[in-house]
């Protein structure tokens, strides 16, 4: 009798153990695997928690920046790291030397110096290594008011962005890093509420190559490289829609070594949408960079860039705007984690083809749209097009 009480007693503990030992490896494989909603559909990523990922602040120096990179032994910076106080986004991804899992109590030292954002163990993705910031954004139902995105916003830690110039009832909200949840926590608990057409956080793709600008300047089509020239005696405006003709009549006149081509400016009112003008050096001399970045400091001008010619005869003019059409792999917090930064605003999406949508420069950018296009195009592998917006006029032979 002692015999079997002591067989079902070993039996009943190595069940508990066993029991013990499944829980643990699910409670271990459910900590590691994440999701983010694309619209309705789940995303799930992998955790990689050996590396993580650092959001700075733009008015952090340098060397504060990079004193704070090497305050971790344990730690070192990989090559995927911008510390430029001229880029659309500021930051830095750190790994663990030994390749083990960094610890909750490392995150939370970087949370508490004045000059990070964010911190956050990196995901992958179909093989890409991703960064979490800060960022989500989110479209309001028809039904749902500002007044209760704000209190979902206050109860949660985050701080409601202007609404999207481009698209109404969408908004960019900015986790502070005391919330207990972060960015894709908080989308998804937001976008579960039922208020929302989408919630996304922000995704920053690692391991891209950097692009560098060279005198090569093209676009694609359709896969195609369309080669251009620059022609630096001229450069085209693109205004806001804000902005009285009188202002922009003044704004064009206001260098006098430059003077509009004739055909290639609109600027009535009603047409808002599509405002624009080219003026050329009057001596055909290169007009200096230095005048295009004091036309850009203007509150009226979107975008100004030198001219280009296609064919020798077709002047062109590049605007803020790039076309791009995600692919099937893609999702759109990878394209919100590129437009942060690269100093992008996302457009509505193209209500007849899925997947596609307008995304805007900024003139702050270190890269124009043509640049920035092709990068993307050339880099991610994320995208069946991205191509700049262009104006163009068949020059008189």
């Amino acid at each position: 009798m002692k015999l079997i009480l002591k067989l079902n007693v070993i039996l009943f503990l190595l069940a508990g153990s066993l029991n013990s030992c499944e829980k643990k490896e699910k409670s271990d494989h459910e900590d590691n695997e994440i999701f983010y909603y694309n619209f309705d559909e789940k995303i799930f990523l992998k955790q990689v928690k050996s590396k993580i990922f650092l959001k700075f602040t733009p008015d952090a120096n340098e060397e504060q920046l990079n004193a704070l990179i090497g305050s971790e032994s344990s730690l070192r910076p990989t090559s995927d790291i911008s510390l430029d106080g001229n880029a659309g986004l500021r930051f830095a991804v750190l790994e663990a030397r030994n390749g083990k899992q960094i610890q909750s109590t490392t995150i939370e030292y970087f949370k508490t110096k004045a000059e990070v954002i964010s911190v956050e163990y990196l995901s992958m993705y179909n093989d890409f290594l991703q960064g979490l910031t800060d960022v989500i954004t989110v479209k309001l139902k028809e039904t749902t008011t500002h007044a209760q995105l704000q209190e979902l916003a206050e109860q949660n830690h985050c701080t409601v962005g202007e609404e999207n110039q481009y698209v109404k009832n969408e908004f960019m909200l900015f986790v502070s890093k005391v919330s207990e949840s972060n960015a894709m926590h908080t989308a998804n608990l937001f976008y579960e509420t039922g208020f929302f057409e989408f919630a996304s956080a922000s995704l920053i793709l690692l391991n891209l190559s950097v692009f560098i600008p060279d005198n090569e300047f093209y676009y694609y089509v359709s896969g195609e490289k369309i080669f251009l020239e620059q022609v630096k005696d001229k450069i085209h405006f693109k205004f806001t829609p804000e902005a009285s003709k009188e202002q922009l009549l003044a704004l064009i006149s206001s260098d006098v070594s430059l003077q509009p081509i004739p055909l290639f400016s609109f600027l009535n009112e009603e047409y808002h949408h599509i405002r624009y003008a080219a003026l050329e050096s009057k001596d055909g001399s290169h007009i200096p960079l230095a005048t295009i970045e004091s036309f850009k400091t203007k509150e009226e001008v979107v975008s100004a860039e030198y001219m280009y010619l296609y064919d020798g005869r077709t002047l062109v003019g590049l605007n803020d705007r790039i076309s791009v059409r995600l692919n099937e792999t893609a999702t759109y917090a990878q394209l919100q984690g590129l437009a942060e930064q690269y100093n992008c605003t996302i457009g509505e999406g193209n209500r007849f083809v899925k997947n596609q949508f307008m995304l805007y420069v900024s003139k702050t950018s270190n890269l124009n749209a043509m640049q920035i296009g092709n990068f993307f195009y050339e880099t991610t592998g994320l995208f069946e097009r991205s191509s700049p917006s262009l104006f163009s006029l068949v020059m008189a032979d």
